[in-house]
């Protein structure tokens, strides 16, 4: 992640992480992936306006997964902790 570019970023943020509503905001504050591991939940609630708690916690679980994965502290599992916060809201509507 620390690698990407802008448009990488924006890709991931609406594709991977399925929050197409915060890349035109991701596009005029964060120009890399370098910059996007730098956020912390303040920017990403006032530099991208990610109100949603949930969605804050989701994208700081993926950054932290990434960050982590660089250091190469622990690998990216099969289901990441970000993943698992859509899943729990999943089984959460459907009760």
């Amino acid at each position: 992640m620390s690698h990407w570019k802008a448009g990488t970023v924006q890709a991931w943020l609406e594709v991977v992480m399925a929050m197409p509503m915060y890349v035109k905001a991701c596009a005029e504050n964060v120009k890399s992936g370098k910059v996007l591991l730098s956020l912390s939940d303040e920017d990403l609630e006032l530099g991208l306006g990610v109100c949603s708690s949930l969605h804050r916690r989701k994208l700081r679980l993926a950054i932290e997964d990434y960050r982590d994965a660089e250091a190469g502290r622990r690998v990216l599992g099969v289901i990441p902790r970000w993943q698992e916060v859509n899943e729990k809201r999943l089984d959460q509507k459907h009760r």
